[in-house]
């Protein structure tokens, strides 16, 4: 993985139906989350990180909830995950560079966790996930260093014993796998107390590590096509694809208001 200067990780975010996306390839994300790192380890009173791994779903459940939509706006960085993302930055004429999935940057970060000695915490997930993903992390890539891991519980009741745990482990990274809108819950409540740099969104990164659920075979990732899979695989998923009709229409109504505007303000500047 080519490594990055800390100047060129200069901030840069599209807005995507009002949640704003950073910009960034995986080695960028890759380069700003281990400057984070850094920079704490240095000076520990700096500010603890959240990032937000984004698809469509995501994105439509944050137009419909203010809060959420905070929470990812808020967020220290929001990786374009799901490919209707990229589409939608390609339509709206501010394309993305690259895309950065949570499966992506989860196993970036464990493949240089040998040589940067960043600590993992696992955190969530169904019983025993946790422990066959750190398994499965600690074959792939000889030499990372995984310091705990727990399932827990997503919901405040559950804050007490997993912040007991995460503090004692003293990770630097927290892998948080209770799902969307859940995962990002718990960070935006928890990461700044738990003593870790960085709380990382991950969905279902866990399930798939630890070989629970299969990843869509290489030639449907590079097409963008993992929800055709996920859906095959896990039909009763049908209705969260619902979403993406919903996301193409307000993408698509998005791109004609954008395009009046251009012409509208052609239009006067010829006047």
């Amino acid at each position: 993985m080519r490594q990055l200067k800390p100047q060129a990780l200069e901030r840069r975010r599209i807005d995507i139906l009002g949640l704003l996306v950073d910009e960034l390839t995986l080695d960028e994300a890759v380069a700003r989350i281990e400057e984070w790192i850094k920079q704490r380890r240095e000076t520990p009173t700096t500010p603890a990180r959240r990032v937000v791994t984004l698809n469509p779903e995501y994105v439509m459940a944050a137009r419909r909830d203010p809060e959420l939509q905070r929470i990812v706006n808020s967020a220290d960085m929001t990786t374009p995950d799901g490919i209707g993302l990229i589409l939608a930055g390609r339509i709206l004429r501010h394309p993305f560079r690259g895309r950065v999935t949570g499966v992506a940057l989860s196993h970036a970060l464990a493949q240089r966790s040998a040589q940067t000695g960043v600590r993992f915490f696992l955190l969530g997930a169904g019983p025993g996930i946790a422990e066959e993903a750190a398994l499965r992390f600690t074959q792939l890539y000889p030499g990372i260093s995984i310091v705990g891991v727990f399932d827990g519980k997503a919901g405040p009741e559950g804050d007490a014993e997993s912040l007991a745990r995460i503090r004692a482990a003293q990770p630097d990274l927290v892998l948080v796998a209770y799902g969307m809108v859940k995962q990002d819950r718990w960070a935006l409540r928890n990461i700044e107390e738990s003593g870790a740099t960085v709380a990382i969104g991950v969905g279902g990164v866990l399930d798939y590590v630890s070989g629970r659920i299969s990843l869509a075979p290489p030639l449907l990732r590079r097409l963008g096509l993992e929800w055709a899979y996920r859906l095959y695989k896990e039909p009763w998923r049908w209705r969260r694809q619902v979403a993406l009709l919903g996301f193409v229409w307000a993408v698509a109504c998005q791109s004609t208001i954008n395009l009046k505007n251009f012409l509208y303000q052609k239009f006067r500047a010829a006047r």
